[in-house]
């Protein structure tokens, strides 16, 4: 007899439903094989299913078994294949029934039955969604991981045999977009700084590139990580595509998390491999795809390596990375805001009115050469910190940030409104999903400041991309305080 159940692939790469296979026959000595160009995870998978046919006082059928996972082209590994193996041989030892066509099985299995927890359950069934299986069986431990995911029944099932008697659970879906923004923790330390923080909610409302350079102390990290705080949360789709690249790397989410926009904040050292993605066996996604609809922090910015600086060129301006192999290729959306911080020089106090600077002048000039004009050239704002600060009463300045938070994080939110609406409303045609708005800009320029741009092109040999860059970042400010025109 032949017995089908389903499962889904684990490969990002590869949308595809795996069809289980078994055939159990009389015939011939008994053996328990499995096909279909599996990994070594899935052959080990035959002592964990007989043990937990032991442990659940089941015959295991002493014949000739053969499991087949197909289509057979197409390399498996991971898992959570136990569940859909071991169902199907169920179906022929416990006369368990189930929908063939429209079931799917995911998990783990131990030796005692239970069903361990999975570290990509959510992008495995988002995979069984698109796939159009009305129900997936998943371990109890990943209930909490699929709340989000709308339009198909997920069942959390706690070990084979609570399988078996129907004892399961069912999901019940979050409303974590409801939520409300709560008190920041890194906002509220900024002690003063109205310029620092006038710039980065800019940077936010108009999707503008941000590079932060001032001396040790001045508070760049700070206000760069205060960017999170100060990000309008995703919409439906772009959650689910977040949740399910970061579900795929086994990167875990908290459900309260799942409406916030990506902060990725990448180390110095990191390699260029971590930072666009690699491709081996399977391919990984790099920071800037993780960063894509929110942020990508490069702290310390000349000390990354000059190839991942010189990197970043395309993904700022094609708002995509492309990874490309002999016999792979695949693209990633990478539509983040870059927020960069820098010191004038290695030792930090180059021009500094106090401090005196230990580094030569060549060493200054190779520190300050080591982020090039076409990547200075993407970045639109570049803001010069100074130290020098006045500082309130802890009590006064923390009542201060707080009303300051929320009417910046208002202004974000209504000046992106405005631009959606306006690119709504004059780029008829063009992809929704931008948000570009360099055809916009010019359509409020007033005749004066039309005049003052062409003066200040010519003089200053401002190339197309400049000049467009300060006419966006133009139009964003006015939006952000409300006015007509440019």
């Amino acid at each position: 007899m032949i017995i089908y159940s389903h499962c889904v692939t684990n490969q990002l790469e590869s949308l595809e439903k795996i069809k289980i296979e078994t055939s159990i026959s009389d015939r011939g000595i008994p053996t328990f094989d499995i096909y279909g160009l599996i990994s070594k995870t899935i052959e080990e998978s035959k002592k964990r299913i007989i043990n937990s046919f032991e442990s659940l006082n089941l015959n295991f059928p002493l014949k000739h078994i053969s499991i087949n996972l197909a289509p057979a082209e197409i390399s498996k590994e991971g898992t959570h294949y136990d569940l859909a193996i071991a169902v199907g041989l169920l179906r022929y030892v416990a006369n368990f029934s189930y929908d063939e066509s429209g079931d799917c099985f995911l998990g783990e299995l131990s030796f005692n039955g239970d069903l361990r927890k999975l570290t990509n359950a959510f992008y495995l069934c988002i995979i069984a969604k698109k796939l159009c299986f009305t129900k997936v069986y998943i371990p109890y431990e990943n209930l909490d991981d699929v709340v989000n995911i709308r339009d198909i029944e997920i069942i959390g099932v706690k070990s084979l045999g609570d399988l078996l008697i129907n004892s399961v659970f069912t999901k019940k879906l979050s409303d974590t977009q409801a939520i409300n923004k709560t008190i920041p923790k890194n906002f509220t330390q900024i002690i003063g700084n109205k310029i620092g923080k006038r710039a980065l909610s800019l940077a936010i409302s108009g999707y503008h590139h941000l590079l932060l350079e001032g001396f040790p102390g001045a508070g760049k990290s700070l206000l760069a990580k205060s960017a999170s705080e100060l990000l309008p949360n995703l919409n439906e789709a772009q959650a689910v595509e977040k949740s399910t690249l970061y579900s795929y790397l086994g990167i875990s989410l908290k459900p309260e998390s799942f409406y916030s926009a990506p902060f990725r904040s990448p180390h110095n050292s990191s390699s260029y491999s971590a930072i666009f993605g690699s491709s081996g066996k399977n391919i990984i996604p790099g920071e800037v795809a993780l960063a894509n609809n929110g942020i990508l922090f490069l702290d310390e910015f000349p000390e990354f390596n000059r190839l991942v600086i010189e990197g970043l060129r395309s993904p700022l301006e094609d708002k995509k990375v492309e990874i490309s192999r002999a016999k792979i290729k695949r693209s990633f959306p990478t539509d983040f805001i870059l927020i960069a911080t820098m010191n004038p020089c290695r030792c930090g106090y180059f021009n500094h009115k106090k401090i005196i600077c230990k580094c030569a002048p060549y060493d200054i000039r190779r520190y300050q050469s080591r982020i090039s004009g076409p990547i200075l050239d993407r970045i639109d704002i570049h803001l010069k910190m100074d130290s020098n600060i006045e500082v309130k009463s802890s009590i006064e300045e923390n009542n201060y940030s707080i009303e300051e938070y929320f009417k910046a994080l208002n202004s974000i939110k209504e000046t992106r409104e405005e631009l959606k609406l306006l690119k709504s409303k004059y780029l008829l045609g063009s992809d929704s999903q931008s948000k570009e708005s360099t055809n916009i800009a010019p359509l409020f320029l007033d005749d004066k400041s039309s005049n003052l741009m062409s003066i200040v092109q010519e003089k200053y040999s401002l190339s197309n991309r400049k000049l467009f860059k300060v006419l966006n970042l133009a139009l964003t400010i006015s939006l952000f305080e409300k006015k007509e025109k440019i």
